[in-house]
C-alpha cells in the first residue's frame, strides 16, 4: 500500500512523525479515513480513538478534540490530549466513568448534564482504548 507524511502533534510531546498507510480518526457523527492522496482538508477531531497504519504496526491512541489537515499528500493531526494504552490508567479511567454516571443521574443544570455525558464518553474511549492495546 502507499504511504504517506503524518505528523501527529499534542500539548506535551510529537506523539508520531513518520511514514503511515492510513489514518482513522473520530469526528462529530463518526470517523474518517484517510489513505495515501486524500484530497486536501482541513476538519475538526472529537474525543475518541485515533488509529494509525504505518503498515508494520498498528497504532491506538485515545484523543482529545483537535484540528486535522491533509494537504499535498501530507497530514498534521493536532491533538489537546493524546493517551497510548499503556499510559492509561485504568483505574482512574473506571472512577471517572463512575463520577460521571453519577453527575448524569443527579442532572442539576443542562450544562453539568451535557459535561458529565462528555466525561463518561472520554472515560469509557480511554477504557476502550487501554483494553485495545
Amino acid at each position: 500500500m502507499k504511504s504517506f507524511k503524518l505528523r501527529f502533534l499534542c500539548a506535551e510531546q510529537i506523539e508520531y512523525e513518520g511514514d503511515c498507510v492510513s489514518v482513522v480518526f473520530p469526528v462529530e457523527d463518526g470517523y474518517v479515513g484517510i489513505l495515501a492522496d486524500h484530497s486536501n482538508m482541513i476538519t475538526v477531531m472529537h474525543d475518541g480513538e485515533l488509529r494509525i497504519n504505518t503498515g508494520s504496526e498498528m497504532l491506538d491512541y485515545a484523543v482529545t478534540d483537535g484540528l486535522v489537515q491533509v494537504k499535498n499528500g501530507e497530514m498534521m493531526i493536532l491533538a489537546f490530549s493524546a493517551e497510548k494504552p499503556d499510559e492509561i490508567d485504568e483505574k482512574r479511567a473506571e472512577e471517572a466513568a463512575i463520577r460521571a454516571r453519577i453527575r448524569i443521574k443527579r442532572k442539576r443544570s443542562e450544562l453539568e448534564y451535557r459535561q458529565a455525558q462528555a466525561d463518561l464518553s472520554r472515560a469509557l474511549n480511554r477504557l476502550k482504548v487501554k483494553h485495545r492495546g
